[in-house]
This record gives structure tokens, C-alpha cells and sequence, in this order.
């Protein structure tokens, strides 16, 4: 099905965004974001008295009518956790390799709204993803940024991933819970003591050193130090969450150290770090930062190639 306009969603965990597309030529209209992540949405259906189905449509309902126009009519098309165990219907995983062409599986949902489902991948059975393979589509899709056939993307986040791309196929990939890792340590442990929370983690020499420490040594063995750098007075807590941060990066990016293709990071705050965090290990052969409006847009950018030239086998795939 070819159309002219849709909602592009991406309902993750903790968050809704939806967006009103222009397919031909691409453009992002108009952009409706909530705080009714999935998670929420389905603890509300658990404690109420509607179907699943019906609740989760209620939701989406309610997040479009904050369109500036009626567009209630127009096509949807959903991915991240809606399609989970927790979701509007759980759909299973893809398995890898996926061509970033090919459709994953996806089904038909709502009484009154048009909408589509879409699901993610599995790793055999180590490793899953619902959300961020749309991210790695978009941006592989999008011609502006020029990617080269091989590559790593790094999607940082509270479990950020780091996905290889080959040609047009996801060949690997790979979570890593560094966030809750820095949650963790720093609200449960002794280190705690030590730690600046509150502000901002950015780009500077303690988190640089955080990285480097890392480089050589095991992450058990290094944490205590945050503790003693804090009794001596050789670091103040929020450098001291710098450097926390610094060693939990890094040490996503020692499981690369032998990778050989290009490392792809968008120019988001989170991002910048990442960056820095390979330029410090030196991993992969070369650092591309893409702007941050690329990242914005992958997502959209994905559904557009579901609605467009590769509609046909899409729609084949909801029979």
C-alpha cells in the first residue's frame, strides 16, 4: 500500500512518540510525544476493566487527537515495545541475519484505527532488540550520511546495543546494560559516597580517564578506586561520576577491540560520549558522527520504506 501520509510510532518502555509523515518528498509534519510508555500503559490495563486490545487502542487514540488536524483516518505503523510480551500483541523475533530490505513480521491491530505492528530481532538465543533495528534501517536508508557497506552503529541508551551492518543485512549485535549498571553502582554500593548524580555527564578529562583506565585493567578490579579517589580528595563526586561513566563505556568498547569496521555514533549528548570513548580505546577503524537529526528521523524514515517501495512484500507479510 502506497500512501501519501502516515503516523510513524515508536512506542518504547517508558515513552510514546508518534508522527505525522509526508512520504514523497520525506518530511516529519508534526510530532505528538507522552510519557505512556508501554510499560505503564500495561500496568493501567492490569488494574482496569477494558480488553487488552482495546485499552492499548484508547491509549493511541487519546495521543492522536493532540494532532493539530483529524488524522485519524490516515494509516499507522508501530514499532518498539508494543509488539512485546508486555505490548498491544506480542509478535515474535526475526531471526539474523536480516536484510534491512526484507519485512519483519508484522500484523494488523485496532477495531477502529488502521494499525500495524511490527516486531523486532533475535540473536539466536542470546540476544534481542525491538525498536533499534528500525533505528539502523532508517539510517542505513537514509542517503545523506553516505555509511559505507560495513559497519558498527552504536545506539547508546539505558541498554544501549551496538549492531554490525554488512551490504544490507544485520549480521550481529549485541546489549549491554551499562545505564542500569550506572544506576546501580551508583545508588547501591558503597560508591554511592562518592558519586554527583545530579549533574550532567559530559565530555571531560575525568570521564577521558575513566575510559583510559579501563583500557588494561577489569572493571571489578578498577571500581574501588572511585571510593579512594573520593577519601583522598583527588576527585570530586561529580568527576568521580564522570569517570564512573567513562569506565562503563569503555567497557562496551573493549568488546570491539578487535572489530574492523567503521564505528557509526550520532552527535546526541549520550552520543558525544560514546564518540570520545572510541576515539580514547581507539577501537574501529574510523569514527563517523552522524547529526543528531539523522538519529531523530531514522525511525520515520524506516516506515516510509514500509509504506513505499517496499510496501508490497510489507503487506504480504500481514496476510
Amino acid at each position: 500500500m502506497s500512501v501519501d501520509r502516515f503516523i510513524s510510532g515508536d512506542w518504547g518502555t517508558s515513552r510514546l512518540r508518534l508522527r505525522l509523515v509526508r512520504q514523497e518528498p520525506f518530511e516529519i509534519l508534526e510530532t505528538v510525544e507522552s510519557d505512556d510508555g508501554i510499560a505503564a500503559v500495561y500496568d493501567q490495563w492490569k488494574d482496569g476493566s477494558l480488553s487488552r486490545e482495546k485499552h492499548f487502542e484508547a491509549v493511541l487514540r487519546e495521543q492522536i487527537g493532540k494532532f493539530g488536524e483529524s488524522i485519524e483516518s490516515l494509516p499507522m505503523i508501530l514499532s518498539g515495545m508494543a509488539s512485546s510480551a508486555i505490548g498491544w500483541r506480542e509478535l515474535p523475533y526475526a531471526p539474523l541475519p536480516h536484510r534491512l530490505s526484507d519485512p519483519l513480521p508484522a500484523e494488523m491491530v485496532g477495531a477502529e484505527l488502521d494499525v500495524r505492528l511490527i516486531s523486532g530481532l533475535r540473536f539466536d538465543s542470546r540476544d534481542v532488540m525491538r525498536g533499534e533495528e528500525t533505528q539502523v534501517m532508517g539510517l542505513w536508508g537514509n542517503p545523506s550520511l553516505g555509511l559505507p557497506s560495513r559497519f558498527r552503529v552504536l545506539l547508546p541508551g539505558t541498554h544501549s546495543k551496538h549492531v554490525v551492518v554488512e551490504n544490507d543485512t544485520i549480521t550481529e549485535f549485541q546489549t549491554f546494560l551499562t545505564g542500569d549498571l550506572f544506576q546501580a553502582l551508583g545508588k547501591h554500593t558503597i560508591l554511592k559516597h562518592s558519586l554527583d548524580l545530579e549533574k550532567p555527564i559530559k565530555v571531560d578529562d575525568s570521564f577521558r580517564e575513566g575510559v583510559a583506565r579501563i583500557r588494561d585493567e577489569p572493571l571489578d578490579g578498577a571500581l574501588f578506586g572511585i571510593r579512594c579517589a573520593d577519601l583522598f580528595n583527588e576527585r570530586q563526586p561529580a568527576g568521580n561520576a564522570s569517570y564512573l561513566s567513562g569506565m562503563l563505556i569503555g567497557s562496551e568498547m573493549k568488546s570491539m577491540s578487535k572489530t574492523s569496521e567503521p564505528v557509526v555514533v550520532a552527535a546526541t549528548p549520550l552520543g558525544e560520549l560514546y564518540a570520545e570513548a572510541v576515539r580514547v580505546m581507539g577501537v574501529g577503524t574510523r569514527l563517523l558522527v552522524v547529526p543528531e537529526v539523522a538519529l531523530d528521523e531514522a525511525v520515520p524514515r524506516a516506515h516510509a520504506r514500509l509504506f513505499g517501495s517496499s510496501s508490497q512484500s510489507y503487506s504480504q507479510s500481514l496476510d
